[in-house]
């Protein structure tokens, strides 16, 4: 979310739901749904990190039985990068508390009937988000991300190396 929310425009006051603390795991995809809920017919953007997503997985069920207009991009790079960049001075934990095998999202989304795709590039990202716009229901984008720049971006939004 840090990384995402600097980019993200919108052109009305209260167009964006955003936990404090910009970190809730799990958050986007509930207050996504109740976004949609209160604005029947309006197109929501989802944006989650995968292990957010994870927590609430579950409710990919609710998005298709509802048949609410929701497009989730989930940012998926098998780790709870944010976590795994704020151990860094202490090594607590090390990689395998906070990584994790791949996950296919798309597919899961897939299999309770979400149409989905995998998305590697920018390039991509913009024309599914795009496309998502005429499809009558949730999509979910599979977001795969090179976390690499992460640590550079948080240490900039916290004003160093912390």
């Amino acid at each position: 979310m840090l990384v995402a929310m600097p980019l993200w425009t919108t052109e009305n006051p209260g167009e964006v739901l955003v936990s404090s603390g910009l970190a809730t795991m799990g958050f986007a995809l509930p207050a996504a749904i109740a976004a949609a809920l209160a604005r029947p017919g309006v197109r929501v953007f989802c944006l989650t990190g995968d292990g957010g997503l994870g927590m609430v997985l579950a409710e990919l069920e609710t998005l298709e039985r509802l048949r609410l207009p929701v497009t989730i991009a989930v940012f998926n790079d098998s780790a709870l990068s944010l976590i795994k960049i704020k151990q860094r001075p202490s090594g607590h934990g090390g990689p395998a508390a906070v990584s994790y095998g791949p996950t296919d999202f798309a597919a899961i989304a897939a299999a309770v009937g979400i149409p989905a795709a995998r998305v590697t590039s920018q390039e991509q990202l913009a024309e599914q988000a795009r496309a998502s716009l005429a499809v009558d229901g949730p999509v979910l984008l599979d977001v795969l991300v090179d976390a690499s720049g992460y640590p550079h971006a948080f240490d900039a939004i916290r004003g160093g190396g912390r």
